[in-house]
């Protein structure tokens, strides 16, 4: 019988050798290393009923005050609230809570700490808000709230490298900063080395900036800076003892190339060859200077994202809010400068579980050690992942997650689990044929196996592209199912028996649009969010131009939609009228439909600037655009955006 609300007992008894050495592991820090279907989340579900009715009463009254204020927290029986369980994301967060519901009721889970990892630091931070220096209810970013706040104070930061739609390359940034728990001081002292570097190969950095600010065409020198980009990337891993896969020659080549596209004048990288003996001295001089300003802009790029984090912090900050990224790293901040803080959390948590732990990143790890380790008990830090799967691995995730683990916590115990109960045999020989091949692998023996019969064979294809690939696939899909499939065709097999899988969004829309041609329903499960679904950009970013004209990238935007639809010549058209006098693009728009032209460029010094006329066509889409912000701008605070979307639709 279990406590309050008891659930039916799990069949704990079905467990494999190696999936119950873990459920039953001793106290201490555990590292688990679970391939793709091997019963991850089962193991973590199932050792908490374990802890629960092994080291707490499960069977019986539970006690109602988890942690006495003084003396040894641990000494009596486990209760739920000494127990986390921490995943990376809310829907991992919710599937967990659903199982332990089954396995050892609601009642029980309900008193246990099972959330992701973000949740969990909003709510150390909202009870410690003083001690993080936090308002009580600080708003928390999302990615267009970063974006937003960044559009803000974009104006005063004097960029040059980056331009006005760089927002989400800023976002990029900034997150992946703060999870690897960097500040803006510790970048500002990269930058600084990055410069030292620089100078010390090729001269002042400041005659290199001058130079780089009355150049026009920064074109060349960009595809030269990702080439010495690459380079420092080696350097920087070959002095840290960490060989990276990069051809050291790979910045000559691009210099050299670059220059000779240049000489060329066509737009294209001729071989040396094709030119006269008499321009091989102009290109290997252009090489030099582009080596040198090439590698100055990767400098300008650093220092340029250094400015715009400290202001974005210093912003944060003057507005008392946070962003997700912040929600973690300000945890570890706040346990390392608060130790009381810090004390309150370690005294409560007993048992410490995580999973998907491939896809933790530096600042969730630290979060980990700072609870785990404590002179009250054990290191009782259980974490179970895949070393060869990290789906956030552009976030800072991967294998070394484990590595990392194992130097903070001094050697802890390694299980594995190798049988998978999910795949066919083929499928998982041509899965371990493929993974064997990763050169970073914390189990490079580590080889799937199953109990399961062998299962239709895998077959490859080769296709030229998405296109291609999309009808291959709805080939096979008619074959499979036969000429005159329906819901339940003759042959017994039905449409909802294929699924596709996919793994960039662009691909998907190919098969969508293949499906959709070949009149086979579909149905889309996951994908894009509502709000990243081009449909409601195209809203979201209408309601935006309406309610500011001013805002450029939102007007642009709305002029791809209808009933105007702008091309991209057409936009680049009024794009370039606007930047003839730094006008914003409402304006300029508006002067084009006035006198019907528009300017061409600057004639020479003391001359008239030359202007051409403005297409009809174009001339006309741009009066019903601005039409139509005239009308819905004034009701834009006085009806809101429903009238307004009922207006625009």
């Amino acid at each position: 019988m279990h406590g309050a609300g008891a659930p039916p007992t799990p069949a704990a008894q079905t467990l494999t050798p190696e999936q119950r050495a873990i459920v039953e592991a001793d106290d201490g820090p555990v590292v688990v290393i679970a391939g793709a279907g091997t019963g991850k989340t089962r193991v973590i579900v199932e050792r908490v009923r374990w802890l629960m009715e092994t080291k707490g009463n499960l069977a019986g009254p539970l006690a109602a005050e988890p942690t006495p204020r003084h003396g040894d927290p641990f000494a009596a029986p486990l209760v739920p609230e000494q127990i986390l369980v921490l995943t990376y994301n809310v829907k991992a967060a919710k599937e967990l809570q659903t199982r332990l519901d089954e396995s050892v009721g609601p009642a029980v889970r309900a008193r246990m700490s099972v959330s992701n990892f973000h949740s969990f630091c909003q709510h150390v931070l909202t009870e410690s808000s003083a001690d993080a220096g936090l308002p009580a209810r600080p708003d928390v970013l999302d990615g267009v709230g970063q974006m937003l706040l960044l559009r803000d104070i974009r104006p005063n930061l004097g960029l040059r490298y980056h331009s006005d739609y760089a927002f989400p390359g800023f976002v990029s940034f900034i997150n992946r900063a703060k999870d690897e728990l960097v500040h803006p001081d510790d970048f500002d002292v990269f930058v600084a080395e990055e410069r030292r570097v620089y100078e010390a190969r090729y001269g002042r950095y400041d005659d290199a900036a001058i130079r780089l600010a009355v150049q026009g065409n920064l074109a060349p020198l960009r595809a030269v800076r990702g080439a010495y980009q690459g380079l420092r990337a080696r350097e920087r891993a070959e002095d840290a003892g960490e060989l990276g896969e990069y051809d050291a020659r790979m910045f000559v080549k691009a210099t050299d190339r670059e220059a000779r596209r240049s000489v060329a004048g066509d737009g294209h990288a001729k071989g040396r060859n094709q030119f006269a003996s008499e321009h091989h001295a102009r290109i290997d001089a252009l090489a030099e200077e582009y080596e040198r300003d090439g590698a100055a802009l990767e400098i300008m790029r650093l220092a340029e994202l250094a400015t715009v984090y400290r202001a974005y912090e210093a912003e944060l900050a003057a507005r008392g809010a946070l962003d997700f990224g912040e929600q973690i790293a300000l945890v570890a901040r706040l346990f390392k400068t608060r130790p009381n803080v810090l004390r309150r959390w370690q005294r409560q948590f007993r048992y410490i579980l995580v999973d998907e732990f491939q896809d933790a990143n530096v600042a969730q790890i630290e979060l980990i050690e700072l609870l785990g380790r404590t002179p009250d008990r054990s290191a009782n830090v259980m974490v179970v992942g895949d070393d060869d799967q990290s789906i956030y691995r552009f976030r800072g995730a991967s294998y070394a997650a484990f590595t990392e683990f194992e130097a903070r916590f001094g050697g802890p115990r390694r299980l594995r689990i190798d049988q998978n109960f999910r795949s066919r045999r083929h499928v998982l020989d041509a899965a371990n044929h493929l993974i064997e091949h990763n050169s970073t692998r914390f189990e490079p023996d580590k080889r799937l196996w199953t109990n399961k019969d062998a299962g239709a064979p895998v077959e490859l294809h080769l296709c030229a592209g998405s296109e291609d690939e999309a009808v291959a696939i709805v080939d096979a899909i008619r074959t499979l199912a036969g000429p005159g499939a329906t819901d339940a065709p003759a042959t017994g097999r039905r449409w909802n028996d294929v699924a596709i899988l996919y793994r960039k969004h662009k691909h998907r829309d190919a098969i969508v649009t293949r499906l959709r041609d070949e009149d086979i329903p579909y149905t889309v499960v996951g994908g894009l969010s509502l709000f990243e679904a081009p449909e409601i950009r195209d809203l979201e970013q209408g309601l935006r131009a309406i309610g500011d004209p001013h805002d450029d990238a939102a007007l642009v935007r709305m002029m791809t939609a209808g009933p105007w639809r702008l091309d991209a010549l057409e936009i680049l058209r009024v794009a370039r009228d606007a930047r003839f006098d730094r006008s914003r693009l409402v304006d300029a728009a508006t002067r084009m439909v006035a006198e019907g032209e528009a300017h061409e460029g600057v004639a020479a010094h003391g001359e008239e600037p030359q202007h051409v006329g403005v297409a009809p066509d174009l001339r006309a889409k741009l009066r019903i655009l601005l039409a139509a912000i005239e009308e819905l701008n004034p009701q834009t605070w006085r009806e809101g955006p429903f009238t307004i979307l009922d207006s625009f639709q």
